[in-house]
């Protein structure tokens, strides 16, 4: 909360002590966190400023770094730094509440990291380690600040993409899956790729949640997807949960027929 200098003097010729607390810099451009208290000397109500305040500036950079540190493990998967399903539906929740009125709505990907127990089976769990954590890399390069990701199941992952539309949406899934395809991963075992394959909706109405669009996505391309093979990206909607396969490997198809 921010409060006014005259807010502030009001306070303290009111007898309160403040505390406020703020960044700076140094000349080394490193961030440097600071308390500022303050309290009149004067005792009587109402309070003489003029008899002076008493100032105490502390360094709270130690503090404010375990807070940090506490907020990452609350809100973020520790193997890749994704949000957690919690934290994820809790933004989601509060940026859709800022956007209500944007026609443009908003899109989900659902991704799936396609065959992902072979991973760990033949190479290894920390190969299967890096494989999760070289997604989400690869996310972060095609995803835009205002975006969120998270991981919301084992190999299992979610995209929300604020104010974009259907096209957009497909067209920042098609730019990661090819991205994920064209990615080879090191490892003990031999350099390893994979696929992904990825559900995309769009929604411009409160009427259906996030959390339902995550659930309609999951369920809808079980089936077409076993038919489709890896790799696949499918164009889901939202309201009755009917997939169509928007492209497969270098392919594209028309959803529309």
């Amino acid at each position: 909360m921010r409060i006014s200098v005259k807010d502030f003097f009001s306070a303290l010729a009111e007898g309160a002590q403040l505390n406020v607390e703020y960044r700076l810099r140094c000349k080394d451009g490193s961030p440097v966190w600071c308390s500022l208290s303050g309290k009149a000397v004067d005792t009587n109500v109402p309070v003489d400023l003029t008899k002076g305040v008493l100032w105490v500036v502390d360094n709270i950079s130690a503090r404010k770094a375990e807070e940090m540190r506490l907020r990452r493990l609350a809100t973020t998967d520790d193997l890749t730094g994704a949000l957690t399903r919690k934290e994820f539906f809790r933004q989601v929740k509060a940026t859709m509440e800022r956007l209500s009125r944007n026609p443009a709505g908003y899109s989900l990907l659902m991704v799936d990291l396609d065959h992902f127990k072979s991973v760990n089976d033949q190479y290894g769990h920390e190969a299967g380690d890096t494989v999760l954590q070289s997604f989400v890399f690869e996310c972060r390069k095609v995803l835009r600040e205002a975006d969120l990701l998270a991981r919301i199941g084992g190999e299992e992952f979610a995209l929300f993409l604020p104010e974009t539309d259907l096209g957009g949406a497909i067209r920042v899934a098609e730019r990661l899956r090819k991205r994920i395809a064209a990615s080879v991963i090191p490892t003990r075992g031999g350099a390893l790729s994979y696929t992904v394959s990825i559900g995309v909706s769009w929604n411009n109405t409160r009427d259906v949640s996030i959390a339902e669009c995550c659930a309609g996505q999951t369920k809808a391309c079980t089936k077409p997807r076993m038919k489709a093979g890896t790799g696949s990206l499918f164009m889901i909607d939202s309201f009755h949960e009917s997939p169509f396969l928007v492209c497969m490997g270098c392919l594209l198809f028309d959803f529309r027929q």
